[in-house]
């Protein structure tokens, strides 16, 4: 009888050495990719200049030995164990939608906003995967301020989110000179970075991507950055490890989560559940910075926050791009709906559909003033 071929994956038993020899042991709980080695199988095996995943088999160069490439990656991140954050005194003015993207406002309604967000895609314009930063906003003659005209008083938020590009071009360049740009452009606050832990990739790059966030949290915190760390994990282990970190540092207040990579509602509520029962053990109110949910389910997400005793501010762009590229915003039996409309203006779109969603969170009165503000 004919039988299906099978890829089998061995798994660690209590008689791996894999993971009882690996450097990262004290900060990995274990995983099924042990050993962690090379995934390639055909001509690319071991082609590490080629590969991005940092794996216990890479090598910094063709005569380096197992495993001295990736301690020399773990070496240059930091571990819950080495951060430390104070918000002790800190009270950020921040409203319940802080918009990116504002350029395309017009500045009678851009300069009335409270708070405006800067993502990677802003700040570094360009970057590749060995860190060359070929245009960064920071750097342009005007400040990030009059680009986006924002108001004096706005404050901006460094929401270091990108692609994975971006991500590694900003860990591979001057981070300090960066992230002192950035106080000197007027930002107070910036959330930690979301390198990605992918379940499909080993248990080494995952750990290597936690540690490279947790870094960079440190590095803006002691520059006197105030930092909102992303609250994300590989698993129970990371949750479990978050809840005892903000524990034991009390005064922190502002969080981060990036919801981007799931926009249906089954992904959405797999990490979103676990996301406010985090927030729910830690037992004390929190701010959480929330990325990646849209306009539709903005006033949900906030509403559900309030439920486990924190508030938040959803930072998005959907408004603007979904005005940009010719759809309204429609209150619909309570919930905001996209609807194209093909004869309004894009601009005026995106200006009706700011409103709509201010309105819809924060209420009626309070849109309607920022509105009256335009004339």
């Amino acid at each position: 009888e004919a039988t299906t071929p099978m890829n089998l994956v061995r798994l660690p038993t209590l008689f791996e050495d894999g993971c009882h020899t690996c450097p990262a042991g004290d900060v990995c709980p274990g995983d099924p990719s042990s050993p962690c080695g090379c995934v390639k199988t055909g001509p690319d095996r071991f082609a590490c200049h080629e590969c991005h995943l940092i794996c216990r088999a890479r090598r910094g160069d063709p005569t380096g030995t197992y495993d001295e490439d990736f301690s020399r990656r773990l070496a240059e991140g930091s571990w819950f164990d080495d951060v430390t954050l104070d918000h002790t005194g800190v009270d950020l003015p921040l409203p319940p939608l802080i918009l990116c993207r504002v350029r395309s406002l017009p500045e009678s309604l851009a300069g009335r906003l409270s708070a405006v967000g800067f993502d990677l895609k802003d700040l570094l314009t360009k970057a590749d995967q060995e860190g060359n930063v070929t245009e960064a906003g920071l750097t342009t003659g005007l400040s990030l301020r009059e680009r986006v005209r924002a108001g004096p008083e706005a404050e901006l938020v460094a929401v270091l989110n990108g692609d994975d590009d971006r991500l590694e071009g900003f860990w591979g360049m001057d981070r300090t000179a960066f992230l002192m740009s950035l106080r000197g452009q007027g930002f107070r606050l910036v959330t930690g970075p979301t390198f990605s832990v992918y379940d499909d990739e080993p248990a080494s790059h995952r750990t290597v991507m936690m540690m490279r966030h947790l870094q960079i949290v440190r590095e803006a915190h002691a520059l006197g950055l105030i930092v909102a760390p992303t609250l994300y994990w590989r698993g129970d282990y990371d949750i479990a490890t978050w809840a005892e970190w903000l524990n034991a540092n009390p005064s922190v207040r502002y969080v981060s989560r990036d919801f981007s990579r799931t926009k249906q509602d089954g992904p959405f509520e797999e990490q979103f559940a676990p996301f406010l029962s985090l927030l729910q053990r830690v037992g004390r109110p929190l701010h959480a910075l929330v990325q990646g949910v849209g306009a539709a389910r903005a006033a949900n997400v906030l509403a559900r926050l309030g439920g486990v005793g924190c508030t938040g501010s959803v930072v998005t762009a959907s408004p603007i791009v979904m005005g940009n590229r010719g759809s309204a915003l429609v209150l619909q039996l309570g919930r905001l709906k996209e609807v194209r409309d093909s004869e309004t203006p894009h601009p005026l779109l995106a200006e009706r559909n700011v409103l709509a969603l201010m309105a819809h969170l924060v209420g009626e009165r309070e849109a309607e003033a920022v509105w009256a503000a335009r004339a």
